[in-house]
């Protein structure tokens, strides 16, 4: 179940944010801080379309599984959807540095889009794993 995402909800663990009544207009789906606020509203009901909290604590725990993997001097490459990477490289000990490359960051579309020189000086001294 969804938890509720209005502001200030008092008991957003018994239900969702589309069950949630307004104090003040007893409408649905929003509270009395959002009530009149068009913005506020339709970034309730957008809410679950954009966050992927789930999503993104998945990735985090991939990130760090990858991290204790690496050796000092080594790098690495994520897959992070839609053509896009995060390199991750691992100086000493527990310390990683990221770099994300985007499908269009490579100077397909010329010279002054491209972030080649980027990853070429990220990845520079260090070995692929």
């Amino acid at each position: 179940m969804d938890l509720c995402k209005v502001f200030g909800c008092n008991y957003k663990n018994n239900h969702t944010t589309e069950d949630h009544t307004c104090g003040n207009c007893s409408h649905k789906g929003h509270g009395k801080v959002e009530c009149g606020n068009l913005l506020a509203i339709n970034f309730l009901k957008e809410y679950k379309n954009y966050d992927k909290f789930d999503n993104i604590k998945q990735f985090s725990n991939d990130i760090k599984t990858i991290e204790t993997q690496l050796n000092n001097g080594e790098y690495t490459s994520m897959y992070s959807e839609l053509g896009s990477c995060i390199f991750i490289r691992k100086a000493y000990k527990n310390r990683c540095q990221y770099l994300f490359m985007n499908q269009d960051d490579w100077g397909q579309y010329g010279i002054e889009t491209s972030r080649k020189g980027k990853y070429d000086t990220f990845i520079f001294g260090y070995n692929k794993k």
